[in-house]
């Protein structure tokens, strides 16, 4: 699938290094152009998001201009933040706590968050993994850089020691190792305890009902999917009227949820936020895994 000259183009700076990401076709997995850009979360940052609206006032209201404003915790990092913590103090027999964020693009929260364990990744007791299908953070960040973002350069310079940076497609991301600073390989199938994913495979994909429970099979016994896919949730289920295509996208959860014994989490389950709705998200958790817990 080529290119189309024709195809909407938003502001972002986009070269022809970069044209694949409105059309694309890889393997099983095939990507459609949109009306809207997917550069639209170019640099995986999110904290401007939050898991319920309770949590609103953790949120970054302005996008960071300075390098100082570039590593503050905000919004879904500090549930992040939380639940890597919580695994560490549990222990996880031995392994290491491995945290992905699928298509994260630049990963700033990532690296935000790898910052603040940065003696535990060096330790080898957490691993954070930024995946995407064709986009290499180490060759293409100035693509994505305008003159008042070069702030951005300095950050990632800083914390890219941190951060695996992964390049494949969701079926090829199961069958990745990532090696640790002690040398140790680890593949990423059934070894990953959080997965974030916004907008990215199970939104752009023709195939959701493969995507989705693809990635769902790489968590571990403690892990947490947290997928922001575009769904438009009213309680636990989506309204009658939703459009086909979100139809679609929710029983590919549903059977994600089914065949790998996870739980569906529609509300904050632990900690000061607890009964909090979680809107126009879906939340599954391995059934024994610990509660989605907001402080």
């Amino acid at each position: 699938m080529k290119f189309s000259e024709t195809m909407p183009y938003t502001g972002w700076p986009v070269n022809s290094s970069f044209r694949w990401r409105y059309a694309m076709e890889i393997g099983p997995e095939t990507y459609v152009p949109k009306t809207e850009s997917i550069l639209c979360n170019h640099t995986g940052d999110y904290g401007t998001d939050v898991l319920c609206n309770e949590h609103a006032d953790s949120l970054r209201l302005l996008e960071p201009l300075t390098l100082s404003e570039m590593f503050p915790l905000h919004g879904l990092e500090q549930l992040y933040m939380q639940r890597i913590n919580e695994l560490l103090e549990q222990g996880k027999n031995e392994s290491p706590v491995v945290v992905l964020d699928v298509g994260g693009m630049l990963g700033h929260s990532w690296a935000r968050l790898a910052h603040v364990f940065r003696e535990e990744v060096q330790q080898s007791k957490v691993a954070f993994v930024v995946s995407n299908a064709r986009f290499y953070p180490e060759f293409d960040i100035t693509d994505f850089v305008t003159p008042r973002e070069r702030h951005f350069l300095e950050f990632f310079d800083i914390t890219k020691q941190y951060m695996h940076y992964v390049v494949g497609t969701v079926s090829k991301l199961r069958h990745l190792e990532i090696t640790l600073p002690n040398g140790k390989s680890l593949p990423l199938a059934k070894n990953v305890d959080i997965i974030n994913e916004r907008k990215a495979a199970s939104f752009w994909t023709n195939v959701p009902e493969l995507v989705v429970p693809q990635i769902a099979s790489m968590l571990s016994d403690d892990g947490l999917y947290i997928a922001d896919s575009g769904l438009h949730i009213l309680g636990d289920q989506l309204p009658i009227d939703a459009p086909p295509h979100e139809k679609r996208l929710f029983h590919a959860f549903t059977l994600a949820q089914e065949n790998l014994c996870l739980d569906r989490v529609s509300r904050i389950e632990a900690g000061n936020y607890i009964g909090s709705h979680i809107p126009n998200r879906m939340v599954l958790r391995k059934e024994n895994a610990p509660l989605v817990s907001l402080s």
